[in-house]
């Protein structure tokens, strides 16, 4: 929301506690959207921590971002608009820290008053779903609120989480701080807090958090939902919501992972089924892959390396390359192949380049999409691949290629190659700027071809 709705450019710090909160799928999708992506376990290894549960790592992330000036949000808080505007404020340049208000204030009686000094206050406490801090105006405090979230046990009975370590430990401190004045609003399940100006800024959905797959309830005066819901749907068919990283492998492993991401584009083939290109992303994605093709690795097989996929935590396929390149295995009942989208040019020739290239990716794309009735020689996609073959002498050689195996593509393959021996005269003929159509029932006419 922050980057495509809203345009916001801030750099973005997305923390998470070690690989259960962080998988190479979600990684991909953040990156493309410039988020920078901190594992709070390998920072803990230079910088020792007791502990990291939930709201202990908000603190603990503040104090060793790379940032100084900081704007926090909880992962359930959906802005309105683009907060850059918030580091502009008067109230931030003035104090250095800005806090929002909650409903609930702390009771005169709260043993932490005897505990930290501090004279009772009957005002409200902190809602820290967001705040704005600048940690080198607020180092003292920052650290103090880290310190009492370290030790948290110490204080159950006193303080309820970051946001009321952040409101004793300014106090205790001394430090400057400014609370918006305007009160939150409620709605069903959700926290809204207000710009400076009054109007709302922060929707907190803290009751009813975001699900991938399961109900989304509607919120009465939940601004931008909709947005929300889409994104979400978006969301559901790049990542299947599982947490995936690769297990332990060897550098020669490694090493291949990265000859095959350098790659790009497969044609993934289930034999006598069907037939898709992919794309093997570096961070273990599988682009353009089915629900059951979500993410891959090589492992180290008994037999050597093996190219598998996964998805929703489960193995689909495991593959191994063969002396020609192909890489092969079995699914089920299924054969499966993983093919180079473009495997047809001997090794040392140069690859195919301008109108030839784009004709065999034309194609590629239109034998991937065959189905179980496209083998006739009088039908559409014979047509169509035989005029397309009429173009460029070098589609000839690739369908022959093509039509080899059970699947779909295949049979289509072989019925426009029949098609082309039956009547080498009905593909079309290219000619200067347009197509010259031989066709026995209409006269001779001629496309123009478009110019760009």
């Amino acid at each position: 929301m922050l980057r495509r709705t809203f345009a916001c450019r801030l750099p973005i710090e997305l923390w998470h506690i070690g690989p259960n909160e962080m998988g190479a799928p979600m990684r991909t999708l953040l990156e493309a959207l410039d988020v920078r992506i901190t594992d709070a376990l390998t920072v803990a290894r230079h910088h020792p921590v007791d502990s990291l549960g939930g709201w202990q790592l908000k603190t603990y992330a503040l104090m060793h971002s790379e940032f100084r000036e900081m704007l926090l949000l909880d992962a359930d808080n959906m802005p309105t608009r683009d907060p850059s505007f918030l580091f502009e404020a008067a109230e931030f340049a003035d104090a250095g820290a800005v806090f929002w208000p909650d409903i609930v204030r702390f009771k005169a009686g709260n043993p932490v008053w005897q505990v930290t000094g501090l004279p009772p206050d009957g005002g409200p406490s902190f809602e820290t779903g967001q705040f704005l801090i600048d940690k080198e105006r607020h180092w003292r405090a920052l650290t103090l609120a880290d310190w009492i979230n370290q030790n948290h046990l110490a204080f159950e009975d006193m303080l309820y989480g970051d946001k009321d370590a952040c409101y004793v430990a300014w106090r205790m401190v001394g430090a400057p701080y400014r609370l918006i004045r305007h009160a939150p609003r409620q709605l069903e399940h959700t926290f809204c807090q207000r710009a400076p100006d009054g109007e709302v800024l922060f929707q907190h959905r803290n009751g009813a958090k975001w699900l991938l797959h399961g109900p989304n309830p509607h919120i009465e005066g939940f601004r931008f939902e909709t947005e929300c819901l889409t994104l979400l749907a978006e969301l559901r068919t790049l990542w299947d919501g599982t947490l995936f990283n690769p297990p332990q492998r060897s550098a020669a492993a490694q090493a291949l992972e990265r000859e095959l991401s350098e790659l790009g584009r497969f044609r993934l083939v289930w034999v006598g089924s069907h037939a898709h290109v992919v794309t093997l992303r570096p961070q273990h994605v599988v682009e353009g892959g089915s629900p059951d093709e979500r993410c891959w690795f090589v492992a180290d097989g008994a037999n050597g390396p093996e190219l598998r996929i996964v998805a929703r935590g489960l193995l689909t396929c495991a593959l191994r390359r063969a002396a020609d390149g192909i890489w092969r295995g079995t699914a089920g009942a299924f054969s499966v192949e993983l093919h180079p989208e473009v495997p047809d040019f001997a090794r040392g020739r140069e690859a195919p380049a301008g109108e030839t290239a784009v004709l065999l990716a034309a194609v590629d794309r239109l034998l991937d999409g065959a189905g179980p009735d496209s083998s006739g020689e009088q039908g559409d996609l014979a047509v169509t691949l035989a005029v397309l073959a009429g173009l460029d002498d070098a589609l000839v050689p690739h369908l022959a290629r093509r039509a080899e195996g059970p699947s779909h593509a295949a049979a289509a393959a072989r019925a426009a190659l029949a098609r082309l021996q039956a009547s080498p005269g009905a593909a079309m003929v290219r000619r200067g700027s347009g197509w010259l159509s031989p066709s026995g029932n209409l006269s001779t006419q001629t496309e123009p071809v478009p110019r760009r």
